[in-house]
């Protein structure tokens, strides 16, 4: 029987902080950077608390976004998001977030700065146009946008079996 020592290793650890959250994108933009690679951040509101009419409260967050599939998903509706005619909700996973101070027309507010690690699914007035909840490994079955639309909401805003009252517990 084999062990090995993790203390002795040269390599850093980490301890994760991961956030499932329900965002609500306001905008999005690109970072240049003076002689590296630019990136993406995107900014929005992860709603919480009980559901129920004017019952949520939302926490402000600044994300990175991740390469990756994450970023691929993220350019595709990053139109969407900045589009203040569309409504872009999104299911997501954030690594990371901690507080920050940020200042906006005179006014300081505490703002999550974290990773979006990944977009679970995504829908644009209603329509799902990202979903990335299959099972790995498992091949996804293509859907219409007609056999999407029967499994979301009442209101018809969000995938039926990710509502706002859904908590995701791993």
């Amino acid at each position: 029987m084999t062990t090995s020592n993790t203390q002795n290793s040269t390599a850093p650890q980490y301890f994760d902080l991961v956030t499932h959250a329900r965002l609500f994108p306001n905008f999005a933009r690109t970072i240049p950077v003076k002689g590296g690679n630019d990136y993406e951040r995107v900014n929005g509101g992860a709603a919480f608390g009980e559901v129920g009419e004017n019952t949520l409260e939302y926490v402000n967050y600044d994300l990175k976004v991740v390469a990756g599939q994450t970023l691929t998903d993220y350019l595709s509706v990053k139109d969407a998001i900045n589009d203040k005619n569309q409504k872009v909700r999104m299911q997501v996973i954030i690594g990371d977030g901690k507080p920050e101070i940020q200042e906006y027309k005179d006014k300081q507010y505490v703002v999550l700065k974290g990773r979006l690690l990944k977009i679970i699914w995504c829908s644009v007035d209603g329509k799902l146009v990202i979903d990335n909840r299959q099972k790995d490994g498992e091949a996804a079955a293509e859907k219409s946008v007609d056999q999407v639309n029967e499994t979301e909401a009442e209101e018809g805003e969000m995938p039926a079996d990710a509502k706002v009252e859904d908590r995701v517990v791993d």
